[in-house]
């Protein structure tokens, strides 16, 4: 019973994550603890993560006193576990220095960072990621002490670490933002304002993650221009962080009230044409940028590999941004320089395109097409296996290389399309040890400069996100997974991306229900019915075509049941592993089934088959979509359905999927 407590947990504390109820997950981290104690013990990695998970939770909620219980609890777990000089364990101890970091105990924080610094660098691993972080914040901690000039070099170690990885991009944002103070307090201005550019221009691409840390930039980079008297370049910065604050985050947030404040008062002084005072600078107000790369609580309670960074507490919104472009975003992204991805004969297309985008094309867009660049978008998208990141060294033989695609609305083809086209054309087609894209007859088409609309039409037939159920309906999960997979670099329209957030959504309620419906029917139909019969007739051939359908129809039940749309076929059964509900089973079990010979073990595949059926009535269960007692799961096609809004899902045909 614990352990199933434990699961409904690890839901509710992901459901509260997904729609920000911090205060709400205090009470549930605290039942987490106590539930884990008693079906782990203590000293338990599911333990220990979520004590940091709970430090972390309340340290970003301000709550510092409360906080250092849970993170010293977790310090002392780890050292039980993993002895002192593990990575975990020095995890732990940057943790607890950057609570008290937030504390001002500064020289205890620096006591444990200095620890946790040295146990990484004797284990000679100095290029993760959670070293970065760990330099980062101590380079903050010296900004609070006063000493500058110390952090500087560590703020360029973690971006050293952080460019080697176009993943990390954000944070390296976050990193050249925390540059600017010390550049600005040792004399450094111009490369204060080149950090603070670079950093606007990557918030910017990735504005739907970083709102706060966009318009935040943007407000701070208005200050400079303010103290230098630059009024007019002031008050573009400022008004552009009050539209994103307004939009993102609400009038009542820090951000907006701030940025405002800054705007009416650079306003005043475009107005009033007066000259520049260094004292007039201080009446504005800057707004902190979130400097921590942590969030920061290093443990993950799946693993303790330190692979993520956690969950962080700030304004997560997935509306997109659509047509605010200003002058000052323009000029800041003429100098941006991207974090440079390491050219390797091995990396992956998607990293290919990304890195052969920005340093062979995007200078010539900002060159010869920058009036036209806020209604572009690119990316690589759609068809080919280094979309879905599936690519390797057997799919290179054909329709790889670098490419890219450039995203236009249909109603700009006929302003500057054909000239872009030409341009494109004249780019180099290699790519430091890569040959030119060797594109089949079915491949061409697919990169280059296509419209927004032509790209969704191609897949859907439409090009707007389905409105109605019956819609959805006419859509298949194959298509749908190909005009959402792949890496959007950037979308200064907001248009190509607005229908691609709208798609990721998944199915309605509804639609989900009956596709799960018809699942279950040929999950039952092929795999409990057919295939056992098969099997006893001696009937091999059917028997395997009964499997087929059988593994078919289970792996889209499994796509179902985590909201993820299928991909094509030859790549749903390797994207199980992605899936955090029951992907990793699936794909093991599934791959055990058809390995082993069902003439010589019949009795073992008919229980792998039963076995995985009762595991999907579970995950059913779970959701509280169906009561059904029978093990057998086309019974519980009908329980499904019932939970319809609309009733023409509802007193459907499970047998049909449409």
């Amino acid at each position: 019973m614990s352990r199933q407590r434990l699961e409904e947990l690890y839901r509710e504390v992901d459901k509260m994550h997904d729609e920000g109820r911090w205060l709400d997950l205090v009470a549930v981290y605290e039942e987490c603890i106590r539930v884990s104690i008693e079906v782990n013990g203590e000293n338990h990695d599911e333990t220990l993560s979520f004590y940091v998970e709970y430090g972390g939770l309340l340290r970003n909620l301000g709550r510092y006193e409360e906080a250092l219980d849970p993170l010293q609890k977790a310090l002392r777990i780890s050292y039980n576990m993993k002895g002192p000089e593990h990575l975990d364990y020095a995890s732990c101890l940057v943790n607890l220095a950057n609570l008290l970091r937030q504390m001002n105990r500064n020289v205890e924080s620096e006591h444990l960072f200095l620890r946790a610094k040295k146990i990484f660098e004797d284990k000679n691993a100095v290029q993760l990621l959670q070293y970065a972080s760990l330099v980062n914040n101590l380079g903050l901690l010296y900004q609070q002490m006063g000493r500058d000039e110390e952090a500087i070099p560590l703020h360029q170690i973690s971006l050293s670490i952080l460019r080697q990885d176009p993943q990390y991009e954000v944070l390296y944002g976050v990193t050249l933002n925390n540059l600017v103070d010390p550049y600005k307090h040792t004399g450094q201005r111009d490369k204060a304002i080149t950090c603070l550019r670079q950093a606007i221009f990557i918030f910017r691409k990735n504005i739907d993650s970083s709102p706060v840390l966009y318009a935040t930039s943007l407000n701070n980079l208005g200050i400079i221009y303010y103290e230098d008297g630059d009024y007019e370049q002031a008050l573009g910065c400022f008004k552009t962080a009050v539209e994103i604050s307004k939009r993102k985050m609400g009038v009542k947030s820090e951000s907006y009230q701030v940025s405002k404040t800054n705007y009416e008062q650079a306003l005043a002084k475009v107005q009033q044409g007066s000259a520049a005072t260094h004292s007039a600078a201080l009446e504005l107000t800057s707004i902190p940028i979130p400097g921590s790369l942590d969030g920061l609580n290093q443990i993950s309670r799946q693993a303790t590999n330190l692979n993520n960074t956690g969950r962080s507490a700030d304004n997560r919104s997935t509306d997109p941004m659509n047509d605010i472009y200003h002058v000052q975003y323009a000029a800041a992204s003429t100098e941006y320089e991207r974090p440079k991805a390491e050219i390797d004969i091995n990396m992956k297309g998607l990293a290919l395109s990304e890195a052969y985008f920005y340093d062979v094309c995007y200078p010539m867009l900002q060159k010869e097409f920058a009036a036209h660049l806020p209604r572009m978008a690119a990316g690589l998208v759609g068809e080919g296996s280094e979309c879905f990141g599936f690519d390797d060294n057997i799919s290179r033989d054909h329709d790889f290389g670098p490419s890219f695609q450039i995203f236009i609305p249909e109603e700009d083809m006929a302003v500057y399309g054909e000239a872009l086209k030409a341009k494109i054309a004249e780019l180099p087609d290699t790519y430091g040890p890569f040959e030119a894209r060797n594109a089949c007859e079915l491949g061409e088409g697919r990169v280059g400069l296509l419209t927004i609309e032509g790209f969704y039409d191609k897949f859907l037939a439409i090009h707007e996100v389905p409105t109605t159920n019956r819609l959805w309906l006419q859509m298949n999960d194959i298509s749908l997974s190909t005009a959402t997979n792949g890496k959007v670099f950037f979308d200064n329209l907001g248009r190509f991306t607005e229908i691609r957030e709208g798609l990721l959504k998944h199915y309605p309620d509804d639609v989900r229900l009956k596709r799960l419906a018809y699942e279950c029917t040929q999950i039952a139909q092929s795999g409990q019915y057919n295939f056992p019969r098969s099997l006893q007739r001696q009937q091999y051939v059917a028997a395997s075509l009964a499997l087929n359908e059988f593994v078919q129809h289970f792996i889209s039940f499994v796509y179902l049941i985590n909201r993820t749309y299928k991909p094509y076929y030859k790549w749903e059964h390797e994207g199980l592993k992605k899936l955090p509900l029951f992907g990793q089973l699936a794909h093991r079990e599934l791959n055990n089934l058809v390995l082993n010979s069902f003439e010589e073990k019949p009795k073992y595949a008919i229980f792998v088959v039963e076995s995985l059926c009762k595991k999907a009535i579970m995950l059913l269960k779970k959701e509280k979509l169906t009561d059904c007692p029978s093990d057998f799961l086309l019974d519980h096609a009908p329980y499904l359905l019932a939970h319809a809004q609309d009733e023409a899902i509802r007193y459907s045909n499970p047998w049909l999927e449409r």
